[in-house]
């Protein structure tokens, strides 16, 4: 039997229909949901272009059809940390959340993990904190998806690239809800990966699992983009339930993103009536 595949882009437009109400409650009371990012440029000038471009033109895009401010600040890696810093104090100022758009795969890198320590917490809506009040979008998105795979229960899942900014944050939050996981990096054995119900890749590496790997009936999750981590048409022939790569993960992703924000608004303008 072929596996049902998941509509990310239809189930992301159920749920801009609903957050759009939302905004417009907001905005009826004066708040006007705005979210913010930090971008910082792959090269010496802000004009140069990265994958990151594309993923911030979708947030954009997303935004506006809900009726959501959104901004980009774009910073040359040449810049300092300060100067990274000062101008989240800015965005403080007149947003509701920011997240900073990763990777950075530059020599910026080297202040990755300082920059998303200054993150206001009541301002981290992408859950890059550790201590962050807010689920991280990707991983609310895959717990979306669970749920529409009809998983419920203890799970026994194996993560690909549980290290991974997606995969650790994935696998902190299975083990805290007391499901199993099954860690896996780049260059460890595929082969038990069978013995797992749920199986969710997020390494970038294009087609790294084969339908020989997956479990008859599993629910797969491919998190990879813009190319898949799964091979597609071997997945759909095994597995009951499978992501495809486009159109899966992410434009829930955006989504969840997206409903963070909201979620900071609601509370600022509940915060507002006290």
């Amino acid at each position: 039997m072929t596996a049902t595949i998941f509509d990310g882009r239809a189930y992301a437009a159920k749920m801009e229909k609903n957050l759009k109400a939302r905004v417009e409650k907001l905005k009826a009371h004066g708040i006007n949901p705005k979210l913010a990012t930090i971008h910082v440029a792959l090269g010496r000038s802000v004009k140069t272009k990265s994958p990151s471009d594309i993923y911030i033109k979708l947030k954009k895009e997303a935004a506006e059809r809900i009726g959501i401010g959104f901004e980009v600040y774009k910073i040359g890696y040449k810049r300092s940390l300060d100067y990274a810093v000062k101008i989240m104090k800015v965005i403080e100022l007149d947003s509701h959340g920011m997240f900073i758009q990763l990777p950075i795969t530059n020599s910026f890198r080297k202040y990755q993990g300082r920059m998303i320590q200054a993150i206001p917490l009541h301002m981290d809506i992408d859950g890059m904190r550790d201590d962050s009040p807010y689920r991280s979008a990707t991983v609310k998105a895959i717990f979306k998806i669970f749920d529409e795979a009809g998983l419920s229960g203890h799970m026994r899942v194996a993560v690909i690239g549980a290290k991974g900014e997606v995969g650790r944050r994935l696998v902190a939050e299975l083990k805290k809800l007391g499901h199993e996981v099954y860690e896996l990096e780049l260059g460890d054995s595929l082969f038990d990966v069978i013995k797992y119900d749920v199986v969710v890749t997020a390494t970038g590496r294009y087609r790294l699992l084969w339908g020989a790997y997956i479990r008859r009936d599993a629910v797969v999750v491919d998190v990879a983009s813009p190319y898949p981590d799964v091979v597609f048409e071997q997945a759909i022939e095994k597995a009951s339930f499978v992501t495809p790569v486009p159109g899966g993960v992410g434009p829930v992703t955006v989504a969840c993103l997206m409903e963070n924000l909201v979620e900071a608004a609601e509370k600022k303008l509940e915060a507002d009536k006290k």
